[in-house]
This record gives C-alpha cells, sequence and structure tokens, in this order.
C-alpha cells in the first residue's frame, strides 16, 4: 500500500469536519440543536459499523468523508447544548 493511499482517507475526513462544522452548525441553529445532534450521533454510530465492514478502499474513504461531516457537526453543536 503505497503512501498516498493512507494518508487519503485522514485528509477527506479531515475536510468532511470542516464542511459539516460549517453545514450542519448553521443548519442547526436555525432549526433546532436537538435533532440535529442526535441524527448526527446515531448516523455516525452506523455509518461506523458500516466503515468497519466496508471491503474495498473507496467504499472506506466515503465513509471517512462522511463519518467526518458527522463528527464536525456533533463537536459544533454539542458545546452550546452543554453551556
Amino acid at each position: 500500500c503505497d503512501k498516498t493511499r493512507v494518508k487519503l482517507p485522514y485528509i477527506v475526513n479531515i475536510v468532511g469536519f470542516s464542511l459539516g462544522a460549517l453545514v450542519l452548525g448553521a443548519i442547526a441553529d436555525h432549526s433546532g440543536r436537538k435533532m440535529i445532534l442526535l441524527g448526527s450521533m446515531w448516523t455516525a454510530c452506523i455509518l461506523s459499523i458500516f466503515q468497519l465492514l466496508s471491503e474495498e478502499y473507496i467504499s472506506y474513504v466515503f465513509f471517512m468523508f462522511f463519518l467526518g461531516v458527522l463528527t464536525g457537526a456533533v463537536h459544533v453543536i454539542a458545546i452550546p447544548v452543554v453551556m
């Protein structure tokens, strides 16, 4: 496995994290934080199981991106909910 194949999922995860924080954070401000937070957490749980079972590299990268989006949303939304 060459080094670019190792780095790509992590880069995609960070890009997804940034997009999720921006997009889903703004949506949560307008539509309510609780439902977006719970939906993001449950969807991340389900996608992490699918990622665990993925056999192809492209599906692994796909799941890393969407897990990054959902994790970014959880990080941005959870702080105001706790405070």
